[in-house]
Formats: C-alpha cells, structure tokens, sequence
C-alpha cells in the first residue's frame, strides 16, 4: 500500500466520503434495478418470458443490474472533480502477476473460510445466480461474458474506485480497504437466498479486503477487475461442469 496510510481529514472531507459513497452505491442499485425491469418488460413483449426461455430471460437481467453500477459511476465522475479515485496505468506483466497472486490469494482464503464455516457447523446462504444456473446450466456459460465485461468492472470501479478512493481520502489506505470491503459485502444481501445469509456477507467482506489490498498496492483498477473476473469465471465454469458432468471443483 502507499505510505499514507492511515489519517484524519476534515470533518467536511469524512463527511462527504460517507454520504457520497452511500448515495452512488443507493443510485447505482436503483439504476440497474431500473435498467433490468426494464430489459425484463421489453423481453416478455417480445415472447422471450421466463417459461419460454429462461436463460435469456435470467440473462437479461444479470446484465443490466451490473450494467448500472457503469452508468452510476461514470456519472458520477461527470459531474464531479475525481482526480486520484480511480486508479489505473497501462496494465504489465507485473500487473498480471499481481493477478495471479490475488486469485490464488482469494482461493486460499475462501478454503479457509470453508474450514472454519463447515467446523463451526453454520450455514451458508446461496446467490440467487447460482441457484438459478443449478436449474438452467447453460446460463451458467452466459453468466462467463456477462461477468468479465459488467459485473467485475461495475462492482469494481463502484466499491474499490469510488468509494474506496473517498475514504482514502478521508481517512487514508487502510481505513478505506476496510470500509468499503464491509460495504461490499453488505452490498451482496439482496442477492442472496437460504439461511446464512451473515456468513455469506463475512465471506464477501474478506474477499472484499484481498481486492481492496491489491488494489492499493498496484494502483491499478484494472488488477483487482481482472482478479475479480477471475474468480466469478471459476465458480461458474465450476457449477456448470457440477450440473452438467458431476465433477466436484471451484465453487
């Protein structure tokens, strides 16, 4: 991470970091709930319902939820100075090293996690997505693209350029993994379904913190983006080679 860790700004700075932060992630979400009903109501006009075809249906709708957290953000940095938020340089061979490093980072904690999670006998609550891909595996396949284009770069430049970069400017390096790991993490309630719903959200966070880690590091949001597409195309090709061949892998 850079040198400045930790500090403590203005009242003003702090303030407008959480009321800021709070307000693009609210607007993002209302955005891509917007842009998927949206999508939904121009699908079932065209006969594309979810009874006749529920992938294209479900895939419309995973893609334009993402789809808003993009408008929200670069919004957002059209109506305002961002200068030194969004991070990023023209991505090299060290940048691909960080990105291999954070995945197998993101891997090594998420088996812990599993660990602890199965020892402390708890439950763990299910993404609606991948509840909805066990019905239909073919959706899985569409959720690859779906996930590398929108999902990653949305929820990236959100949560770790945006709201991490203004609590870094208010209270420093660390303060901001922190605090916008914990953001998204809560973020993630919404789509959730079962029991559990807690520890999935812990899980969430601590991924949140290896992403938000790296991403001070390298100054670049194209690594944490890239770790992040990374890991959501693990899980997916992972529940697809479940319900399509049996095989037990990532995810």
């Amino acid at each position: 991470m850079g040198s400045d860790l930790y500090h403590t700004a203005d009242r003003s700075v702090r303030l407008e970091a959480a009321v800021t932060s709070l307000a693009v992630i609210a607007f993002a979400y209302l955005v891509g709930l917007v842009l998927a009903s949206l999508g939904v109501s121009v699908a079932d006009a065209l006969g594309v319902t979810e009874a006749a075809a529920p992938v294209v249906y479900y895939s419309v709708q995973y893609a334009l939820l993402p789809a808003g957290f993009l408008v929200a953000v670069f919004g957002y940095r059209q109506s305002r100075e961002t200068d030194g938020l969004v991070r990023f340089h023209t991505p090299t061979l060290r940048d691909l090293g960080w990105i291999v490093l954070g995945f197998l980072v993101l891997l090594a904690a998420s088996t812990a996690l599993e660990q602890i999670i199965g020892l402390l006998g708890v439950e763990t609550a299910q993404n609606q997505a991948i509840l909805t891909g066990r019905e239909h595996p073919l959706l899985f396949l569409v959720l690859l693209p779906i996930t590398v284009l929108l999902v990653a770069p949305g929820e990236e430049l959100l949560f770790r350029g945006l709201v991490q970069g203004k609590f870094r400017q208010a209270y420093g390096s660390v303060p901001a993994v922190v605090i916008a790991s914990l953001l998204f993490g809560l973020s993630h309630s919404g789509a959730l379904s079962g029991a559990g719903t807690v520890t999935y959200l812990a899980v969430a966070t601590v991924l949140g913190l290896v992403l938000g880690a790296v991403y001070e590091r390298t100054e670049s949001i194209l690594v944490p983006v890239g770790i992040h597409a990374a890991w959501n195309v693990s899980i997916y090709l992972g529940q697809w080679l479940q319900a399509v061949y049996g095989l037990s892998v990532l995810g």
